[in-house]
Order: C-alpha cells, then sequence, then structure tokens
C-alpha cells in the first residue's frame, strides 16, 4: 500500500515538475518574442546584438547585448545610446523587472563621436508590462556625466527622473506619455534643441 502511494506521489511530482518546466519557457520565450518584435517593429531608432534567457526555475532574467537606441524626438535623437549589456530580472510570476546595466554606456551623435556615461551610482530602471498593450518604464539616477575621448565634460547632471508610458490599445494609435525630471544640468543649451 504505501509503495503504491510512493510511486502515486513520485509520478505527480515528475508531472507538476513537467508542466511547471513548460510554463517556464513558454513564459520567457513569450516574452523574448515581445522584445524581438519591438526591436524589428522599430529598428529605425532600437537594434541589439543578442537577446538571452535564463533564470531557471525561480526568476525570469532576460540578457541583450549590445543594445543601440535613439530616442525618437527631434531634442533627444542627436545622439544614439549604446549598452554593452543590460539585465532584466523579475520573478516566474510577475512582470515587473528590475534592469540593471551589466557592462558599459556609451553615446554617438551624428559625426560619430563616442562619449562615455559614467553614473554617481548605478541607475534604478524598472519596466513593468501591466497587459499586452500597456507599457510602463521609469528611470531614476543620482546624476552622470558625459565624456568625450579627451575626457571633456560634454554634460553633466545631479540628478534624472523620467517616467514613459506606452499605450497601443488602439490599433491606429500609439500613446505615449514621456514625464522627466532632470536637475542641475551642466554642458547643456537651448540652442542644443535645434
Amino acid at each position: 500500500m504505501t509503495k503504491n502511494l510512493v510511486i502515486k506521489l513520485v509520478i505527480t511530482l515528475i508531472f507538476i515538475s513537467f508542466v511547471y518546466t513548460l510554463f517556464w519557457f513558454f513564459k520567457v520565450g513569450q516574452l523574448e518574442k515581445r522584445i524581438t518584435k519591438f526591436i524589428s517593429d522599430n529598428n529605425a531608432y532600437v537594434s541589439a546584438g543578442s537577446i538571452d534567457s535564463y533564470g531557471f526555475p525561480l526568476s525570469q532574467k532576460i540578457s541583450i547585448k549590445d543594445l543601440r537606441f535613439s530616442i525618437p524626438n527631434p531634442i533627444f535623437s542627436k545622439r544614439q545610446i549604446s549598452i554593452s549589456e543590460i539585465e532584466a530580472t523579475s520573478d516566474i510570476f510577475e512582470n515587473n523587472f528590475n534592469l540593471k546595466l551589466a557592462q558599459g554606456v556609451s553615446t554617438q551623435n551624428y559625426k560619430g563621436e563616442i562619449a562615455r556615461v559614467e553614473f554617481n551610482s548605478e541607475p534604478k530602471i524598472n519596466i513593468q508590462i501591466l497587459d499586452s498593450n500597456r507599457v510602463s518604464l521609469s528611470y531614476q539616477d543620482e546624476g552622470y556625466k558625459l565624456h568625450d575621448p579627451k575626457k571633456e565634460l560634454i554634460l553633466a547632471t545631479k540628478s534624472s527622473k523620467i517616467n514613459i508610458s506606452i499605450n497601443s490599445s488602439d490599433k491606429a494609435h500609439i500613446k505615449v506619455g514621456v514625464g522627466t525630471d532632470i536637475k542641475e544640468i551642466e554642458g547643456f543649451d537651448v540652442i542644443d534643441i535645434y
């Protein structure tokens, strides 16, 4: 009798493990597909070298290497941002990701000049995937500096907060909301907007 019970328990545990493994790979695979589709749909502004997923069994982690993007806005589009590697981490049952800049960040202007970004401390970046049509991003840092290859200061801030919300529920229009709070900017002129 107890041998039969142990066999049933083992079979049940194997079945639960198998179902959970399928769930994990399906969920992370869907997330990878969404990221790849977003990059493909916005390839004029975003590109990535590789996208890898890991973290089985308790978390979902996505690593994006050689991420390059520019913000499609005349004020910000003068510089392309390059991130060597960024990692997004979340519990498997959540859609709230904390992002970490695993390697260096730089910018490149339209002339091809590269500037390294030096953060005063690790920025806090969070992405919430609210549903298939809504995404929210928040970014906060304690200041950063941009230096050209000659180590001359291009731009410095004391702190930055950026909140972006994207709603694509209306297929004809995508609504993007952007809120910023950047304090004590050095090296930026109103002429730079034009």
